[in-house]
């Protein structure tokens, strides 16, 4: 086989394949975004919007670029056939969709842009009116800015050898001004404006989310720390040793208590009254802390859940009682609520220090920092731009390339199969915006294998 002819299977081949993948993967997008705007939580965000527009505008590029101009006419007709007056047409229905498919794309970074570094004019722009009237100005815009391709296209022969092959091509008596600015105008906005806005754009959204995280991320470790420094400062240990300055002040605290209690018991006494232990009950150390364990009370049950419980219990006093008999100290009953007064050693009302150092250490534990869920139509937007970039960026160079060196498109063979593979990646980005979305938003991947396996999974 000729390299021409290798060249002619493999278009002949790849279009046809793309539009049989492509229309029925841009519909199944359809069907979905569709569905989950008639969720309540996606009634009033743009995202869905967006991407809805470009599954449309995807689709129209396959239809009429890919099926009508490339697998009909070339694979079908074998270019035998002339489109005699409807090239102006289809030529503008090409240039109309493909400049809403790049298009869609650069709004929708503007919208994400803007969200991102000016959150006061979020309201105004990220909402489902400003988003339905930014897009039906983008269709109207591009196919407005298609018209003149309709005035410069009409259908021409070219003989090669014996056969005689029909396309849509420029008027004859066409101006070479007039050519030069549809040539440029059309590869500006394609190629040009696209590319700078939606990398430079992009960029700027990618660092400045990085940025973010960094510092909501400093900002999660400081707090952290600070959080957990206090709690240390803050909760008193469960039980305290003898040897420990909190143990010593309170029974220094505890026997001035006990001392005021008896002299005030004593001087009742003295007024004719009864005796003081009677009258006053006051709880012990025991009750306050117990004893700090030694070697040998490792079998005792010192450590217990009551213990604990007795440890953390307020200091309190009561008041006075009518007299019993040889009533102990470290033995009470639970007074009334009514007759209950905490001592100043323990606030009224403070939390237990267990459970607030398990609040402490949850709060710390738990709170994460911002990540890629939080950001998922910041994601997709990048995933498509990127691929964007990536997939016509072949197409950029070789028009750059015979547009500055003055080579003809069918003049070398060598570029001919530069254009052709050019465009075949071009036209691929039309078709793949499903996989996109299936990678970079989970929810759009859960639904799309539920449709798939019809919600076996």
């Amino acid at each position: 086989m000729t390299p021409d002819e290798i060249l002619n299977l493999a278009v002949k081949v790849f279009y046809p394949a793309i539009v049989i993948f492509g229309l029925p993967a841009n519909a199944l997008t359809l069907y979905i975004l569709i569905r989950r705007r008639r969720r309540p939580s996606e009634a009033k965000s743009t995202p869905g919007l967006y991407l809805i527009a470009l599954a449309v505008a995807d689709s129209l590029v396959l239809i009429f670029i890919v099926f009508i101009e490339t697998v009909v006419h070339f694979v079908i007709l074998d270019r035998q056939v002339s489109f005699g007056g409807f090239c102006p047409f289809l030529i503008t229905l090409d240039y109309g969709a493909h400049n809403a498919s790049i298009w869609i794309i650069v709004v929708y970074t503007v919208e994400r842009f803007i969200g991102v570094y000016f959150p006061i004019w979020k309201h105004k722009v990220s909402n489902a009116k400003t988003a339905k009237l930014t897009i039906a100005g983008v269709y109207v815009v591009s196919y407005l800015l298609a018209l003149p391709h309709f005035f410069a296209e009409t259908p021409t022969t070219v003989q090669d050898g014996n056969t005689t092959i029909y396309r849509c091509g420029y008027v004859e008596n066409l101006s070479a001004e007039y050519r030069l600015g549809l040539i440029w105008g059309q590869s500006t906005l394609s190629y040009i404006i696209p590319y700078i806005v939606i990398i430079g754009f992009n960029g700027m959204i990618i660092y400045k989310l990085r940025t973010m995280r960094k510092i909501g991320t400093g900002l999660v470790r400081q707090m952290s720390e600070v959080t957990a420094t206090e709690a240390s400062t803050s909760i008193q240990p469960r039980a305290e040793t003898s040897d420990s300055p909190h143990h010593s002040f309170l029974q220094k605290r505890l026997k001035e208590e006990i001392e005021a209690v008896a002299q005030k018991a004593g001087n009742s006494d003295d007024g004719g009254g009864s005796n003081s232990r009677d009258k006053s009950r006051v709880t012990t150390l025991v009750e306050i802390h117990p004893r700090p364990r030694s070697a040998s009370s490792d079998n005792q049950d010192s450590s217990s859940d009551g213990d604990r419980k007795e440890a953390l219990a307020p200091v309190e006093t009561t008041s006075p009682r009518p007299a019993t008999p040889d009533v102990s100290n470290s033995v009470a009953t639970e007074p009334s609520p009514e007759s209950r007064h905490f001592s100043p050693m323990i606030p009224r009302g403070k939390a237990r220090p267990d459970s607030l150092r398990a609040r402490v250490l949850k709060k710390t534990t738990t709170r994460k920092p911002a990540t890629r869920s939080m950001h998922k139509p910041v994601v997709v937007l990048i995933t498509i731009s990127a691929m964007f970039v990536l997939l016509w960026f072949p197409r950029l160079v070789i028009f750059l390339i015979v547009r500055t060196h003055n080579v003809g498109r069918f003049d070398n063979f060598s570029f001919t199969v530069a254009i052709e593979v050019a465009s075949m990646l071009g036209l691929l980005n039309s078709a793949i915006n499903v996989f996109l979305y299936a990678y970079a938003d989970s929810r759009f991947r859960k639904d799309l294998v539920s449709i798939l396996t019809c919600g076996r999974r």
